[in-house]
Protein backbone atom coordinates (compact mmCIF):
# COMPACT_ATOMS: atom_id res chain seq x y z
CA UNK A 1 0.00 0.00 0.00
CA UNK A 2 2.91 2.26 0.43
CA UNK A 3 4.38 1.97 -2.73
CA UNK A 4 1.05 2.56 -4.63
CA UNK A 5 0.74 5.80 -2.54
CA UNK A 6 4.55 6.60 -3.14
CA UNK A 7 3.70 5.60 -7.29
CA UNK A 8 0.80 8.19 -7.39
CA UNK A 9 2.61 10.76 -5.66
CA UNK A 10 5.32 10.23 -7.97
CA UNK A 11 3.23 10.50 -11.13
CA UNK A 12 1.49 13.45 -9.84
CA UNK A 13 4.58 15.84 -9.25
CA UNK A 14 6.11 14.47 -12.39
CA UNK A 15 2.44 16.03 -14.21
CA UNK A 16 2.64 18.89 -12.12
CA UNK A 17 6.19 19.30 -13.55
CA UNK A 18 5.24 18.64 -17.09
CA UNK A 19 2.10 20.99 -17.29
CA UNK A 20 4.77 23.95 -15.13
CA UNK A 21 6.61 23.47 -18.32
CA UNK A 22 4.32 23.35 -21.13
CA UNK A 23 2.95 26.49 -19.57
CA UNK A 24 5.78 28.71 -20.13
CA UNK A 25 6.44 27.71 -23.91
CA UNK A 26 2.66 29.20 -24.26
CA UNK A 27 2.86 32.45 -26.07
CA UNK A 28 -1.06 33.80 -26.23
CA UNK A 29 -1.40 36.46 -28.97
CA UNK A 30 -2.99 39.55 -28.69
CA UNK A 31 -4.67 41.94 -30.71
CA UNK A 32 -5.07 45.44 -31.41
CA UNK A 33 -7.81 47.20 -33.42
CA UNK A 34 -6.58 50.95 -33.96
CA UNK A 35 -6.23 54.06 -36.04
CA UNK A 36 -3.83 55.54 -34.25
CA UNK A 37 -0.81 54.10 -35.65
CA UNK A 38 2.49 54.48 -37.64
CA UNK A 39 4.54 52.90 -39.57
CA UNK A 40 8.46 52.69 -39.78
CA UNK A 41 9.99 50.68 -42.89
CA UNK A 42 7.11 48.17 -43.84
CA UNK A 43 9.26 45.06 -44.10
CA UNK A 44 10.92 42.52 -42.19
CA UNK A 45 12.85 44.78 -39.51
CA UNK A 46 10.50 47.62 -39.64
CA UNK A 47 8.14 48.42 -37.03
CA UNK A 48 4.53 49.65 -36.21
CA UNK A 49 3.62 52.40 -33.22
CA UNK A 50 0.22 51.68 -32.41
CA UNK A 51 -1.95 52.51 -29.19
CA UNK A 52 -5.51 50.86 -28.94
CA UNK A 53 -7.04 54.25 -27.22
CA UNK A 54 -6.04 57.64 -26.64
CA UNK A 55 -5.23 57.17 -23.17
CA UNK A 56 -3.11 53.73 -23.91
CA UNK A 57 0.46 53.29 -23.85
CA UNK A 58 1.90 54.02 -27.68
CA UNK A 59 3.21 50.60 -28.26
CA UNK A 60 6.45 49.33 -30.10
CA UNK A 61 5.75 46.15 -31.99
CA UNK A 62 8.31 44.41 -34.56
CA UNK A 63 7.84 43.00 -37.89
CA UNK A 64 9.42 39.86 -39.17
CA UNK A 65 10.05 37.34 -42.07
CA UNK A 66 6.79 35.69 -40.84
CA UNK A 67 4.46 38.86 -40.49
CA UNK A 68 1.33 38.16 -42.38
CA UNK A 69 -0.65 40.98 -44.03
CA UNK A 70 -4.28 40.08 -45.10
CA UNK A 71 -7.14 42.93 -46.78
CA UNK A 72 -10.30 40.87 -47.37
CA UNK A 73 -8.94 37.85 -46.69
CA UNK A 74 -6.08 38.54 -49.74
CA UNK A 75 -2.28 37.98 -48.35
CA UNK A 76 -0.84 41.26 -49.24
CA UNK A 77 2.37 42.56 -48.81
CA UNK A 78 3.70 44.67 -46.02
CA UNK A 79 4.03 47.78 -47.94
CA UNK A 80 0.27 47.60 -48.74
CA UNK A 81 -0.84 48.82 -45.38
CA UNK A 82 -2.77 51.59 -45.19
CA UNK A 83 -1.01 54.93 -43.69
CA UNK A 84 -3.74 57.37 -43.63
CA UNK A 85 -5.71 58.08 -40.03
CA UNK A 86 -8.98 57.16 -41.40
CA UNK A 87 -7.87 53.22 -41.55
CA UNK A 88 -8.66 51.03 -39.03
CA UNK A 89 -6.43 48.26 -39.02
CA UNK A 90 -6.08 45.30 -36.58
CA UNK A 91 -3.01 44.06 -35.28
CA UNK A 92 -1.96 40.66 -33.95
CA UNK A 93 1.33 40.34 -31.74
CA UNK A 94 2.99 38.40 -29.65
CA UNK A 95 3.02 40.20 -26.13
CA UNK A 96 6.43 38.56 -25.12
CA UNK A 97 8.58 39.13 -28.02
CA UNK A 98 6.17 42.58 -29.65
CA UNK A 99 6.90 40.58 -33.14
CA UNK A 100 3.79 41.58 -35.53
CA UNK A 101 2.07 37.81 -36.36
CA UNK A 102 -0.81 39.42 -38.42
CA UNK A 103 -2.39 42.62 -39.63
CA UNK A 104 -5.51 42.67 -41.23
CA UNK A 105 -8.62 45.53 -42.20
Amino acid sequence: MFTQKLGFLTVTVALLISATVQAQDYHPELPIETADYSITHAEPGGFVLARSCKTCPMLSLQFDDKSQVLHNGKAMSLKSIPQNSKSVITIIYDPKTKIVKRVFW
